[in-house]
Formats: structure tokens, C-alpha cells, sequence
């Protein structure tokens, strides 16, 4: 994430010898060269074939589209860090004899017939 540009803020817990976990919390808003915040979208007016701009019906303000400035929000890009994510781990448990595997695709997409459970923690 932080290669693309994102600043990640990781909460590392270790509160339960059971339970190692992390929380990352990333930004969805890019820097620019000066290190200030850029902006994550702006908008784009609509315009006729002689580029002014248009409006629906009565209404004052113009028709626009938003176009992002980063694509962290994409589908697209989700769906290639959570595969990337499963390859890195799969990775590590390979190498380290554990047989386990995780997958990025739910289970329907897997072709497994069975409901995902509610994360219960680890107190139960």
C-alpha cells in the first residue's frame, strides 16, 4: 500500500499469546509532490458538441462526472491486493510446512457450498 503512495498506520496486538493480530488503517487520499493532501476526485463537466456545458432540464447546476485521482477505490484494484495478499501468506505457510491455505475469492466463487461464518473471537 505504501509503495502506491498510501500512508498505513498498523496496530500490531499481541494482548492474548492465542490471538496475534493487526489492524491497518489506510489513507484513501493521495500526497502531492510538496507533501501536502491531494484531492480524491474532482469533477468533469459534460459538454455538447460545441463543449458547453449541459444541464438537465430546469436545473442550475451542470451535469459533471467525478473522476478519481487514484484507483484505491476500484473493485479492480481490491480484488488484485487481496490476491496478492493470499499469495504472501500462502507463501510463508508453504515454506514454514503449514498446511493450511487461504484464498482471496469467497466461497461461491471457490465452488464450496457453504455459508462464511461470523468471526466469534477468541474468548469463545
Amino acid at each position: 500500500f505504501v509503495d502506491e503512495g498510501m500512508v498505513a498506520d498498523v496496530a500490531i496486538h499481541r494482548d492474548h499469546p492465542d490471538n496475534p493480530h493487526a489492524h491497518v488503517m489506510l489513507t484513501n487520499r493521495p500526497f502531492n509532490p510538496d507533501g501536502t493532501w491531494g484531492i480524491k476526485s474532482k469533477k468533469q463537466y459534460i459538454l455538447d458538441e460545441n463543449g458547453n456545458k449541459m444541464y438537465t432540464g430546469t436545473s442550475k447546476y451542470p451535469k459533471s462526472r467525478k473522476i478519481l485521482m487514484v484507483d484505491w477505490d476500484k473493485k479492480e484494484k481490491i480484488i488484485e491486493w487481496r490476491h496478492n495478499w493470499a499469495v504472501s501468506v500462502n507463501q510463508v505457510l508453504e515454506q514454514k510446512s503449514i498446511p493450511d491455505r487461504i484464498s482471496e475469492k469467497s466461497f461461491v466463487e471457490q465452488g464450496i457450498a457453504d455459508t462464511p461464518m461470523q468471526h466469534v473471537g477468541i474468548n469463545s
